[in-house]
């Protein structure tokens, strides 16, 4: 999973803007990017309770 990660960060950070478009638009079909963010707003909640 790492190496996906890593290339998807790849590719939004070098891409062309047609690499970036169709990754981010790949991710919005799956969902993926709003669970990203649900799962990193339970991170950083967990965070707030420990400190």
């Amino acid at each position: 999973m790492l190496e996906c990660t890593q290339y998807m960060l790849d590719l939004l950070t070098i891409g062309s803007h047609e690499e970036r478009t169709k990754l981010v638009n790949d991710m919005m079909k799956d969902n993926k990017i709003t669970l990203l963010q649900d799962h990193l707003r339970e991170i950083k909640e967990e965070s707030n309770e420990q400190s």
